[in-house]
């Protein structure tokens, strides 16, 4: 089963709470409290899965290092999912809209 939970560090710094996602080093964001830390979390994790998901770039399995999670919501991670089968797969968008007999832009 893939998962798409992935490791989030929170950390206080002059008062703002930053926010890092390890297996993503682009992924950074803050917050001004500890509880809207987690939903900027969310916020960056679904940008940068979307963002990488639109460069055609992988999307690495979560570590399994850390205990504090996010999850994306039900939309991104879907897409997600799917790019990550397309690439293990060595197929493409135009391919399952071939199979399913849709428009490309449509499985898009």
């Amino acid at each position: 089963m893939m998962k798409v939970s992935y490791g989030v560090l929170i950390d206080q710094i002059d008062g703002e709470f930053v926010v890092t996602l390890p297996d993503f080093p682009e992924a950074r964001t803050q917050a001004s409290n500890f509880n809207d830390a987690f939903d900027a979390a969310v916020v960056c994790l679904e940008a940068t899965l979307a963002a990488r998901i639109r460069k055609g770039e992988d999307i690495p399995a979560p570590s399994l290092i850390l205990n504090c999670k996010v999850t994306p919501g039900a939309e991104i991670a879907s897409k997600a999912l799917l790019h990550k089968i397309l690439r293990q797969t060595g197929k493409t968008a135009a391919d399952l809209a071939k199979k399913l007999g849709k428009d490309e832009d449509a499985v898009r």
